[in-house]
């Protein structure tokens, strides 16, 4: 503590609160950039899972079409 209040009285108060602010924005954008990232990982397993509900579900439409084909009889 007393090296913060040399350094405070010999550079003077506003320095050391631009430093100390500038510290902290950093550690602001340092945490914006890891949430961002855990987000784009987030958004792409999402991505990934509708595309696979996407093909299980033309899989399923086309079984489905199968099956009434096959049922219905040709009235000719």
């Amino acid at each position: 503590m007393k090296e913060v209040s040399d350094f405070i009285s010999s550079v003077g108060f506003p320095i050391v609160v631009c430093l100390m602010m500038i510290y902290q924005q950093e550690k602001v954008s340092e945490s914006y950039i890891d949430i961002v990232n855990s987000l784009k990982e987030l958004i792409s397993d999402n991505t990934k899972s509708i595309n696979l509900l996407l093909a299980q579900t033309k899989e399923e439409q086309n079984e489905n079409k199968q099956e009434a084909s096959q049922t219905i009889p040709n009235n000719k």
